[in-house]
């Protein structure tokens, strides 16, 4: 398996200098995921080295999300094998692998790997924290490292606490024990692995909070999008409020139906004016209505990008009300803020239904104040 995105450069150098010994030796390429497109450099650097030694026997291994992902994003045909649920592949000596399809955690094409034979787990993302040190493992114990995982956990896991709630329901039958987690960012999850996975069982808690829930759209590798997406959910998600994501490259049309159903409020991050994103942006407004939704809009800082005013018209000219007020570029500032600002020509509020005091609505989870401990600054 190729080492985690958040390997240091020097591993990735060393993978790449490695690649002289690939000669025509058949090799299979797992990926946990691929939606940050920074990875994709070394994957296309591995086919086109393996190729000039004539081996074109790699195959790419990853979801339906991730390998469509791949195509779009290299220039050249290549090997791949698509992976569900319970999907196996054996590599001989006793190592199968097993994966688990664990979307949304916290890209939509993450997939978990776990060799039968080790019992190792690879779980990308899940699990992981922002922490570095001289230890390989988890030896410097929970109290230690339990609120550097707690706040990577509340920034990227709890806003999809749904999603790791199934995950966390697939993982308990895999073939055989977990004799190690080996996360994408931290140390390996193996002196206290039971402790860190049962602290999951926040994301229950989660589902638990009561109110409107809300449903963040958001673009990959389009502007700043991502993490602006990111800060508004940790915000809500702060004030427990129940959170979902999702990204609008990857989604299909009936799984927008089924999350504008499940949420209250939607939240879109504006799209480029063409492609995936721009047909799902349509979906999403075909799937709400009056009586149950409310909306918001905000600018994500990209090229060709769908105006704000345009998105919040689609959804008025329904009778979708706002939220609040648009999220934009504020005017005249030397960096790039995000503010709430409602154009003059779209202050009025949807007819037959009155406007809410201070920009927000009434029995509503976004408000002004929601946002305002929140990074809305590129």
């Amino acid at each position: 398996m190729l080492p985690t995105r958040s390997s240091s450069p020097c591993s990735w150098t060393r993978w790449s200098r490695q690649l002289g010994a690939i000669s025509t030796w058949p090799l299979w390429i797992t990926l946990w995921c691929l939606t940050p497109s920074r990875t994709t450099g070394l994957i296309e650097n591995i086919l086109k080295k393996a190729a000039e030694k004539g081996n074109n026997k790699i195959t790419v291994v990853g979801s339906k999300v991730c390998i469509t992902f791949l195509q779009n994003l290299i220039h050249m045909d290549f090997k791949s094998k698509l992976v569900k649920d319970g999907d196996t592949i054996d590599l001989g000596g006793g190592h199968e692998l097993e994966f688990l399809l664990t979307p949304n955690l916290h890209w939509p094409d993450t997939i978990c790997t776990y060799d039968r034979k080790t019992e190792l787990l690879y779980t990308c993302d899940i699990f992981g924290m922002h922490y570095c040190s001289k230890e390989i493992t988890d030896v410097e114990g929970v109290e230690e490292l339990k609120p550097h995982f707690q706040l990577y956990y509340n920034c990227l896991m709890k806003p999809n606490a749904k999603s790791a709630t199934t995950a966390m329901k697939k993982l308990r039958k895999l073939a055989g024990p977990v004799s190690a987690v080996c996360t994408g960012h931290g140390p390996i999850l193996t002196h206290h692995k039971d402790e860190w996975l049962n602290m999951y069982t926040w994301s229950e808690d989660a589902l638990k909070v009561l109110g409107p829930a809300v449903c963040i759209f958001w673009v990959s590798r389009h502007g700043e999008s991502e993490r602006l997406s990111q800060a508004l959910a940790f915000g809500l998600t702060s004030n427990d409020v129940l959170v979902e994501m999702h990204d609008l490259n990857a989604i299909d049309a009936f799984e927008v139906v089924e999350a504008c159903g499940r949420n209250q409020v939607i939240v879109v991050f504006a799209p480029p004016m063409a492609g995936t994103a721009e047909d799902n942006l349509s979906s999403v407004v075909a799937s709400c209505n009056g009586k149950s939704h409310r909306f918001l809009v905000s600018a994500s800082f990209g090229e060709n990008e769908d105006p704000v005013d345009s998105i919040v018209s689609r959804f008025v000219q329904v009778g979708i009300p706002e939220a609040m007020p648009a999220l934009r570029l504020l005017d005249g500032s030397p960096e790039k803020h995000l503010v709430v600002q409602p154009p003059a020509a779209s202050s009025a509020p949807v007819s037959g239904q009155a406007s809410p005091k201070g920009g927000g609505c009434a029995e509503c989870p976004l408000q002004p104040s929601t946002l305002s401990e929140t990074a809305l600054v590129v």
